[in-house]
């Protein structure tokens, strides 16, 4: 009996915290807009030809404000590791980037 108890609390605890748990509760804050201040990074940085446009290099295409939220968090990986953008590419200035992450750490909102 006690086994059961034990198990029904547990659980009833984890359903209710994952009930109040705001997907969005580990966001930061920025200034940084999409609208003003990423779309043009990843236009100029990211959409270039041959890479993530219209051709989407590796199916990922980053002409819109949907795709480039789905991936932030591979944009985000790619940056910081160095991989992205590719050699012979526009480098992605220090400036860049504090937009960039300050952008995908508030959860990339559409601003």
């Amino acid at each position: 009996m006690k086994k059961i108890s034990l198990t029904t609390f547990i659980l009833s605890t984890l359903f209710i915290w994952s009930c109040t748990k705001d997907s969005t509760s580990n966001c930061g804050s920025t200034t940084f807009k999409y609208s003003t201040d990423i779309s043009p990074i990843i236009t100029a940085k990211c959409n270039t030809s041959g890479c993530h446009n219209s051709s989407a290099a590796g199916g990922l295409n980053f002409t819109t404000y949907a795709s480039v939220k789905q991936n932030s968090g591979r944009i985000r990986n790619a940056v910081n590791n160095g991989s992205m953008p590719k050699a012979g590419s526009p480098a992605i200035t220090a400036d860049e980037k504090t937009k960039l992450f300050s952008w995908i750490d508030a959860c990339s909102p559409d601003n």
